[in-house]
């Protein structure tokens, strides 16, 4: 499998990647996270209109003219099986990826070899202090990361981000206010204290059982958009890109404005659930409307 990109005409070599990702995941057929895990991995290195690779070009871009980054040294913090990392490497920027998962890395290093590129681009880095000078980074990015991260651990990392960042740190992350959980598929669990929802998810079977993280459980904290300013606000100022940067689209993923279901009858369709007051959380929370998006988009700017 050979995927091109725009008219830069860059390819991405994937074949010998998606057999080990398909021999990786076979043992765990059965289970909700199979297919949904194929699936990802497979969107992670094409180049269609609707994949990561065109977004990582326009975001990048954006970035780079937005806060005048001069240089072009990315650093992919939780970088997994790297696909994304990849891409920015074959984009032209200096990109690394850190993990503590040495198994995805492995991955990730098959990937990096089936491009022509050095599987050192990888690193391994489980003990939370990032092996960079300080100020050496110009665009840090958090992929569907930070929900992975417990408030401990956190503590830990964002001055870590802070000390290495002289540019711009890119957080893309689920929404709590989002009714169904990425990771499970189950409804209603990242509204619920994470305590209850390791029970219900134990409760639910083997099908739903969590099997990507080091530990093999359910690995994920759901925060609010208040909290998220907590944690970082000390160290970073918060700030949005633009709506045509974010991934995914607002077409791919509507705003949450509404919890229930549509249905389509013929030319007809119609929706069974119930409205969200985004304006009335507004006024009384203060959350900005961006905030109500199925998938949080946002920058972290260094503060001095």
């Amino acid at each position: 499998m050979e995927e091109t990109l725009g008219k830069m005409g860059i390819s991405m070599k994937s074949k010998r990647f998606l057999q080990v990702i398909d021999e990786h995941f076979s043992k765990k057929e059965g289970t909700y996270l199979h297919d949904v895990c194929i699936d990802d991995h497979r969107v992670k290195v094409s180049s269609s209109s609707l994949a990561y690779a065109p977004w990582l070009e326009k975001m990048l871009g954006f970035l780079t003219g937005k806060y005048s980054l001069e240089g072009k040294n990315v650093l992919d913090v939780g970088c997994g099986t790297g696909e994304l990392t990849v891409w920015m490497k074959l984009l032209g920027y200096n990109a690394k990826g850190v993990d503590v998962n040495n198994e995805t890395l492995n991955m990730g290093r098959v990937l990096a070899k089936e491009n022509g590129l050095n599987e050192e681009l990888f690193i391994n880095n489980p003990d939370g202090k990032l092996p960079f000078d300080d100020k050496s980074i110009d665009v840090i990015t958090l992929f569907s990361v930070l929900e992975h991260i417990s408030d401990e651990v956190l503590a830990l990392l964002i001055p870590e981000l802070k000390r290495v960042c002289r540019g711009v740190v890119y957080i893309l992350v689920p929404n709590r206010l989002s009714p169904s959980d990425d990771h499970t598929g189950l409804w209603f669990v990242p509204w619920m204290p994470r305590k209850m929802a390791l029970f219900y998810i134990r409760m639910r079977g083997g099908k739903y059982k969590y099997h990507i993280s080091l530990s093999g459980e359910w690995d994920v904290y759901y925060r609010s958009w208040n909290r998220i300013k907590s944690l970082f606000g000390k160290d970073f100022a918060l700030e949005f890109p633009d709506d045509d940067v974010i991934f995914p689209t607002l077409e791919m993923a509507p705003s949450l404005s509404f919890f229930g279901k549509r249905f389509q009858i013929g030319k007809h369709s119609f929706r069974i659930g119930i409205p969200i007051p985004v304006r009335l959380i507004e006024s009384i929370f203060g959350y900005p409307t961006r905030a109500f998006y199925r998938y949080l988009n946002f920058l972290l700017i260094p503060r001095d």
